[in-house]
C-alpha cells in the first residue's frame, strides 16, 4: 500500500485542491508501480517554516 506524503506550503492553504490532487495523483502512482488505486493513501501536511540549505529560514 503506497503512503504518500505531500507537504504544501502555509500560503497554498486555501488555494490547493488536497482532494482534487491526491484523486489524480492515486492512478499514476498506482499505474507507475503496478497496484491497486484502492491501496493507495495520501496524507497532506501543511508546512508553517522551512530552513533553506544555507541555514536561511523563510515563511512557507
Amino acid at each position: 500500500m503506497p503512503h504518500i506524503v505531500v507537504e504544501y506550503s502555509d500560503t497554498l492553504t486555501d488555494a490547493f485542491d488536497r482532494q482534487g490532487f491526491g484523486t489524480a495523483l492515486h492512478p499514476v502512482v498506482a499505474k507507475t508501480i503496478d497496484t491497486a488505486v484502492a491501496g493507495c493513501k495520501a496524507r497532506f501536511r501543511r508546512v508553517e517554516e522551512t530552513v533553506l540549505a544555507d541555514g536561511a529560514r523563510c515563511r512557507a
